[in-house]
């Protein structure tokens, strides 16, 4: 259960070709950073919802940004001499918004390598990532949230099954 207002704060889509197709995807942020996206692809409609960057106010996905992109202070931030975070609502919306664009990266990228065997892979993945439970640096907090989505948001996996039973 999500906790906090969910009015939404803002939204935007990101365009990106994935096995040959193009692929909008609509997101939208809502005030506590909660994010929904949907995207049409191969004529189905993949929702998913992320909350991971939610966990302790955002200071975890947070500071694992503002450690990977480190000279973005104007836009995104930056974390000070004692640790602490220094952000804006906008850098952190900013924060947001880069992040969903660098989850469908990931997504992108995991779909082009692991296609047969997507949701093996993102299961696999989260069980078995080289950080363990914890995440240790960006990389493997956007990878765990690309396979979430796959995971959850039915990607590959269209629900249009027929009937199939043993005479």
């Amino acid at each position: 259960m999500v906790v906090g207002c969910q009015d939404e704060m803002h939204r935007f889509e990101i365009t990106k070709d994935i096995l040959g197709t193009r692929a909008i995807i609509g997101f939208s942020i809502k005030q506590n950073f909660y994010v929904e996206a949907d995207f049409d692809w191969f004529g189905y409609t993949c929702s998913f919802i992320i909350t991971r960057w939610m966990n302790n106010n955002g200071n975890e996905s947070f500071r694992l940004f503002l450690k990977h992109y480190t000279d973005t202070k104007e836009q995104f931030g930056f974390i000070d001499e004692e640790d602490a975070i220094k952000c804006s609502t906008q850098q952190k919306r900013n924060i947001i918004e880069k992040s969903c664009n660098d989850v469908i990266c990931a997504l992108k990228l995991i779909i082009e390598e692991h296609k047969k065997s997507l949701l093996d892979y993102a299961v696999w993945y989260r069980d078995k990532r080289p950080g363990g439970k914890k995440r240790s640096n960006y990389s493997e907090f956007i990878t765990t949230i690309a396979c979430d989505c796959i995971i959850h948001g039915g990607i590959l996996a269209f629900d249009k099954w027929s009937l199939v039973e043993y005479p």
